[in-house]
């Protein structure tokens, strides 16, 4: 049979597969991976830009080695240190694919799978552990030897396992713990194949921690049932072929790369899975591999768009995702002018499509799907359209009843994909979802048009002058001056205010902004003229009345790349950002109309 006839059949299969994959009632979390090779065969799956240094995982990872990894991972876990179905296994690592592979590792075993973000503070690690009740604990050297010392404070762990591609540089000093290196576990412990273990729809099989950005991080419980519901979709929404060539840059332990890869799996596209992140790293992968997909947060393609695509020509790329929050326009723009999302012999015939999405580790898959390209005039804080196999999504006011267009409320979402609840805190689920609504804590707004806009998180909503006044869309205005690199929007003097309908935790006083310039804009002068521009291209209930330029360590991230305001709230509250020595004040504008500036 010729070549492309063959290659024609193959296609054609794998489509067909996919297909079969959205019809599989019977597809459960533990035996994806064995209907992956019989669907697909040896395929590569995953190719990694590190050697993992244990279970032969390096370079391109076809189906059947992973296969063989995943089979040998669980009977470690098993023979070794005894793990039983439902016992929480937590993964704790510098960014690496390991929380993918070790997390699937233990769901497949019938554990459940607890990733902690690698930025976790020890004193909030050992709270996650002892809240999640966590009895084994897989992380790297780094994170062992910081933790060591407060292990023995963890009231369920019964077993360490350090994996890493270098031994201990001392031996352990937990007496009650058992610790093993996973390099000695591999080499040691045989091989045996297992059959898939059998799972019902309501089987726990990952908790995953929220971002903490409005408070201490919350366990997201996710079950075979809203994990593989949430598979299906993406197979049928993503617009992503077994002919392209992704990659992946974005924090590993997050729940969009569980779903992510998973569904890459049952796609059959090979995914890059990168370490050194890097927008040097990123870009010259893009163009030496032929990268046609790209996902990373929002963060990463600031960083990238902060260091600039000059010198890259990235014409592979078909589709920019990003997930994990929205996107800025003009950190889209600059994307936008580069790649094709389709070519006619070899000639663009549609420019390349940004594409983000509105959801959250509590709603499982994405509620909103907004595409962009450089034909694209509507951003702002436009969030797209819902889509047809997404989650229900509407705006209803405090008490449930929905808004009509125009008006601003609380989204709320509904659907299969939503999370079970948060691990051991029924009081907090019964506040989140009600009567089968989860509400996320996000205010927006439906246009006539079936449009969804985000405007703001509920605690971040400044009350000003016996108004709602949103920062989001301010922040969009700010960051589409040149001079502006980073902008965050924020209430001064935090005070309750329970009285008005949304945000009832929002900020009562006066609107701040907090710029980082570049380089470019080191003149008093020069900022003052750009604020005066920024206020003039506001609404008179919007005008800022204090400008603080700071410099990039002023402005944290939270755990997932998002800015904490509410952290940023209380540095300026306690006169932090003075220390800055490049203050910049305005007076309200209700109490004088030009505004000077007072430089410290």
């Amino acid at each position: 049979m010729p070549d492309n006839k063959r290659n024609m059949i193959a296609r054609s299969s794998r489509f067909l597969n996919r297909l079969r994959f959205i019809a599989d009632r019977r597809l459960t979390i533990g035996n994806l991976i064995h209907k992956v090779i019989a669907a697909h065969g040896d395929m590569p799956l995953f190719t990694l830009d590190f050697e993992l240094g244990y279970g032969n995982l390096k370079g391109a990872i076809t189906g059947q080695e992973f296969f063989r990894f995943l089979s040998q991972f669980r009977n470690i876990l098993a023979t070794e240190f005894d793990l039983r179905r439902y016992q929480r296994v937590a993964i704790l690592k510098r960014n690496s694919p390991e929380y993918f592979f070790c997390g699937y590792g233990v769901m497949y075993g019938g554990g459940i799978a607890v990733p902690i973000n690698g930025g976790m503070s020890t004193e909030h690690v050992v709270r996650y552990l002892n809240y999640t009740d966590s009895r084994l604990l897989i992380t790297d050297v780094a994170n062992y030897r910081r933790l060591e010392a407060s292990l023995t404070q963890v009231k369920c762990l019964e077993g360490v396992i350090i994996a890493d591609n270098v031994p201990l540089d001392k031996p352990p000093q937990l007496a009650a713990i058992k610790v093993a290196e996973m390099l000695n576990l591999f080499t040691r412990v045989p091989l045996q194949y297992f059959s898939p273990v059998a799972m019902n729809g309501d089987d726990i099989c990952l908790i995953c921690h929220t971002s903490g950005t409005t408070g201490s991080p919350k366990g997201v419980v996710h079950t075979n049932a809203s994990l593989v519901a949430g598979l299906r979709r993406q197979l049928v929404a993503e617009p992503v072929t077994s002919k392209d060539w992704a990659l992946s840059a974005s924090p590993f332990n997050h729940f969009i790369n569980y779903t992510g890869l998973l569904s890459a799996m049952l796609a059959n596209i090979q995914t890059w899975l990168v370490t050194r992140d890097s927008p040097e790293d990123i870009l010259e992968l893009i163009d030496s591999v032929g990268i046609t997909v790209v996902f990373c947060f929002p963060h990463t393609y600031q960083a990238i768009y902060e260091r600039g695509l000059q010198g890259y020509r990235l014409d592979s790329v078909r589709l920019w995702l990003a997930g994990a929050d929205s996107s800025h326009e003009a950190h889209i723009v600059p994307f936008l002018e580069k790649g094709a999302f389709l070519r006619l012999f070899g000639k663009p015939v549609v420019a390349s499509i940004y594409a983000d999405t509105y959801g959250s580790s509590e709603v499982g898959f994405a509620a909103l799907f907004r595409f962009a390209s450089r034909y694209s005039r509507l951003f702002g804080r436009h969030m797209g359209k819902p889509n047809m196999v997404g989650p229900s999504i509407k705006v209803v006011d405090a008490q449930g009843r929905e808004m009509l267009a125009g008006k601003p409320g609380r989204l709320v979402v509904k659907g299969p994909t939503v999370f079970k609840g948060y691990w051991n805190d029924m009081q907090k689920t019964q506040e989140t979802v009600q009567d089968g609504w989860l509400w996320p804590g996000d205010i927006g707004y439906c246009d006539l048009q079936g449009r969804f806009f985000h405007l703001d998180r509920a605690t971040d909503v400044i009350r000003k002058n016996g108004r709602d006044i949103y920062s989001l869309p301010i922040e969009e205005v700010i960051l589409k001056f040149p001079e502006v690199i980073k902008a965050v929007v924020i209430g001064k003097e935090a005070v309750e205010d329970s009285g008005h309908q949304l945000g009832q935790d929002s900020v009562q006083g006066r609107i701040a902004a907090i710029i980082q310039f570049d380089d470019r804009c080191r003149d008093e002068a020069q900022r003052r003229a750009i604020a005066d521009a920024i206020n003039a291209s506001l609404g008179a209930n919007e005008k800022i009345d204090e400008f603080y330029s700071v410099d990039d360590k002023h402005i944290p991230r939270g755990l997932t790349g998002k800015v904490p305001k509410r952290i940023m709230r209380e540095r300026l509250q306690n006169g932090e950002y003075d220390a800055c020595r490049q203050f910049m004040k305005t007076p309200s504008v209700s109490e004088q109309p030009t505004m000077p500036f007072a430089a410290i």
